[in-house]
């Protein structure tokens, strides 16, 4: 049975043969976990953590390593720890998609003075999800409103379709069935199109944000 230093020593070496040769960063970053966990010092503890976050950004896992991320406290830190951290904190939830907390991020950075242009020109565009899901009483309104064009089209033509039906029934003298019949259809398909149109009011305003705040990515990435 291996004791406990001799463990930690071993996950640190196979960390190092695994960076040097770069063949496999999901093993690298697990191999970096292990260490971590083994590790009795808060500062080895911290640096593995790092490195395993730039394994999982290797491997195309942006979300994981911006978790891992999270879990180094920036307490105690200089300052240009602290910067690196943010930065590369910054750099995760861009490419991860997470918006809401670049954006939180951001505000941090600028405070930090890492940001030396934090407001790019222009204006920000964005939907308001509440709008988008009011809009979806008509049919394809909430959609268009969030720019999805295509899904605006098809929900228009199986709501009127829906309508039509009703009607068509209605007026060939079986009411009961119309209002049954298409009460329910309208239950199934309305409530899961006005919750997608306010879902795609959200895409929507990440993908502006993002659009809106490259050049602070192009700034943080130039410093890798």
């Amino acid at each position: 049975m291996l004791r406990k230093p001799h463990c930690f020593l071993i996950c640190v070496f196979l960390c190092t043969v695994f960076n040097l040769r770069a063949q496999d960063a999901d093993l690298s970053a697990a191999l970096c976990e292990m260490a971590a966990w083994e590790s009795g010092s808060a500062i080895i503890g911290d640096s593995l953590l790092f490195r395993k976050a730039t394994f999982l950004m290797e491997a195309g896992k942006p979300a994981a390593a911006y978790s891992t991320l999270c879990r180094i406290s920036p307490f105690g830190k200089d300052v240009g720890m602290r910067w690196d951290l943010l930065r590369k904190k910054m750099i995760c939830a861009w490419e991860a998609g997470m918006m809401d907390d670049f954006c939180a991020m951001l505000d941090e950075a600028c405070a930090e003075g890492i940001v030396s242009s934090p407001a790019p020109s222009g204006k920000l565009r964005r939907r308001n999800p509440n709008a988008a899901m009011l809009m979806s009483v008509i049919p394809g309104l909430g959609h268009a409103y969030s720019g999805e064009w295509e899904k605006a089209g098809r929900n228009f033509l199986v709501e009127c379709g829906i309508l039509s039906a009703m009607s068509f029934a209605f007026w060939s003298g079986l009411p009961l069935t119309a209002i049954l019949g298409g009460g329910i259809l309208l239950y199934e398909t309305l409530p899961a199109i006005t919750a997608d149109a306010t879902a795609c009011a959200g895409i929507y305003n990440d993908k502006a944000r993002k659009e809106f705040f490259t050049p602070v990515y192009m700034e943080l990435s130039a410093c890798e």
